[in-house]
């Protein structure tokens, strides 16, 4: 017996009503399921996701557990008019089909999700009808549901691996790709690639094309970054794309000599449509990767210097300074060492800026016109071969350094600082330099023994070794004819000048000018604590005398006179100093 469609609906409504009611969800068995004479309904797969204007197929398969065949009548309620359902044929909602006992039925409905479609999960109702012959009437349903899923994208793009974490220096390159999929069930054209390569940057792409099984066919484009970025066109790249595949694109980065450290990004930009020219996309995909200069953290930490810029300024500094205190006189002529002494490390480091600053406006003259006739500059851009220029400029410089300290201490010794060895003439000329200062220079005359050889005078005490330096005596006496150039001279040293050649001497020096140089006289140790005397030939080394030891007398002039008074018509030659 058929049964009216205006009947089924009813019984339809009446059956998903009381399954709301009673809480059951949409495939749970109704109360049909009391009588094991009913049929029973089940949906395969129970549920499918769908984008706007996707299909595709379930099955609804519907078992008759009774003894006798049952005619059943299949309607599909969706929720939304959104979803389409299109029964199979024969339609199992336009009449009754037998289902034979103890035995079940499929059909399959085709289920679409509408282009404009309210974007929300929706469901199916598959309500099952059936009667037969001393088998009353029953109804069951079964429950799709359908989600909702957003159009899928004509191909996506990304750079793979990931190059966050890599470090590229001038001997570490890196390796990525551009890896295009196409998502949809057509084939899909690749029409170009756009490649943005940072500055200083170089990318090389290998574009498959046709010929990605033969590596010896693919294309090399090489794009170089420069010191702005370029931007590389790359069209028929990579050929169709096959549905649901994808298209590999290596790219191979480097960086050249010289670089600013820092972070850099690679951007690829693609233009797809599909196959049949009906939809287009463009895409597009980065990646963030640091640039360094080859190994410079792990040098400057192994150095202790903080930056580079710092670099050359601390090797200046230090060399030039072990430099001047091991291979100059000045740490015999100062009684120390003469290098720069920092007494606290904030000086250290602001006298190496101050001479880095200097360094780096400097040195990229330096290496344009002498070595390596390139132009450099790190305060721009730099790379490892920096390290060997700065290293050996720095060196250079500090030899410079050396040199000119050299020759100050040479011109300066033979002028003013006493030494070991001088002679009278040397003590005479040192003595005069002195003078010019305007105040009175004064020395301690010293005895070192009991005979009239063992007088002299202390021209320097050197603190740190705990010695001095002594001058043999030089007496002079003036003749009493003031217009004679005559007089009497003597010296403790063994090649004392002539009474003529001294009072020469004295004259040149100033010493009978004026000039006020006046002598302590003090005692100082035995002779034997003076082990460099040879004897009295030149100017030598004694231990260096405590105060207690030693007896001052008052102030006398540098050149010692007779103890016969002059003529009282005679002006003083050498004034006194009080």
């Amino acid at each position: 017996m058929a049964i009216p469609t205006v009947l089924r609906i009813g019984l339809g409504t009446l059956v998903l009503g009381a399954s709301a009611l009673l809480g059951l969800a949409p495939d749970s068995p109704t109360f049909a399921d009391a009588d094991p004479n009913a049929i029973t309904v089940a949906v395969t797969p129970a549920e499918v996701t769908l984008t706007p204007g996707a299909k595709t197929r379930v099955t609804v398969i519907v078992a008759n557990p009774s003894d006798k065949d049952q005619a059943v009548t299949v309607d599909a309620i969706p929720s939304d008019n959104s979803i389409t359902v299109t029964p199979p044929e024969p339609d199992p909602s336009a009449g009754q089909i037998m289902v034979p006992s103890k035995s079940s039925m499929a059909f399959q409905f085709s289920v679409k999700r509408d282009l404009d479609g309210t974007g929300q999960n929706q469901s199916v109702q598959f309500l099952a009808i059936g009667s037969g012959t001393q088998v009353p009437s029953n109804a069951t349903s079964g429950g799709l549901k359908v989600n909702a899923a957003k159009t899928a994208d004509l191909v996506t793009a990304v750079i793979s691996p990931d190059l966050k974490d890599l470090k590229i220096s001038e001997y570490r390159p890196a390796d990525t790709s551009i890896v295009i999929t196409n998502e949809r069930g057509d084939p899909m054209n690749v029409l170009t690639i756009t490649l943005r390569v940072p500055e200083q940057v170089t990318a090389t792409v290998t574009c498959p094309g046709s010929n990605a099984l033969d590596k010896e066919k693919m294309n090399e484009e090489v794009i170089k970054g420069g010191d702005r970025g370029q931007t590389g066109q790359l069209p028929n790249c990579v050929d169709q794309i096959a549905p649901r595949s994808q298209a590999v694109v290596p790219v191979h980065l480097t960086v050249g000599d010289t670089l600013t450290p820092g972070s850099r990004t690679l951007t690829a930009v693609v233009q797809a449509e599909t196959a049949k020219q009906t939809d287009s996309t463009t895409v597009a995909a980065a990646a963030s990767f640091d640039v360094e200069v080859f190994a410079e953290s792990d040098i400057l930490k192994a150095i202790g210097v903080p930056i580079f810029l710092l670099l050359p300024g601390a090797i200046i500094v230090l060399s030039s300074a072990w430099l001047v205190s091991k291979a100059t006189g000045w740490r015999r002529a100062l009684g120390g060492p003469p290098a720069p002494s920092f007494n606290t490390l904030s000086v250290q480091v602001l006298v190496s800026l101050a001479v880095s600053l200097v360094f780096a406006a400097v040195y990229p003259w330096a290496t344009e016109h002498i070595v390596p006739m390139t132009r450099r500059d790190y305060l721009r851009t730099q790379g490892f071969s920096d390290f060997y220029y700065v290293i050996l400029w720095s060196f250079i410089v500090a030899v410079l350094i050396w040199i000119l300290s050299q020759l100050l201490y040479w011109t300066t010794s033979h002028w003013y600082i006493f030494r070991e060895g001088d002679t009278a003439t040397d003590v005479l000329r040192k003595v005069k330099a002195r003078s010019k200062f305007g105040k009175p220079v004064q020395y301690l005359r010293v005895k070192t023994g009991e005979g009239d050889r063992d007088k002299g005078v202390r021209v320097r005490g050197l603190n740190a070794s705990k010695t001095e330096l002594v001058a043999p005596r030089i007496m002079y006496t003036p003749p009493t004819d003031p217009h004679s150039s005559a007089g009497t001279a003597a010296s403790n040293y063994d090649d004392s000048p002539t009474a003529k050649n001294l009072r020469a001497l004295v004259k040149e020096h100033g010493l009978l000018n004026g000039n006020k140089i006046a002598f302590y006289q003090a005692d100082l140790p035995a002779p034997e604590k003076c082990p460099s005397a040879r004897p009295h030939q030149t100017v030598y080394t004694c231990e260096q005398s405590s105060s207690a030891n030693s007896t001052r007398h008052p102030p006398t002039r540098i050149l010692e006179q007779s103890e016969r008074p002059a003529s009282p018509k005679q002006p003083p030659t050498v004034p006194t100093s009080n």
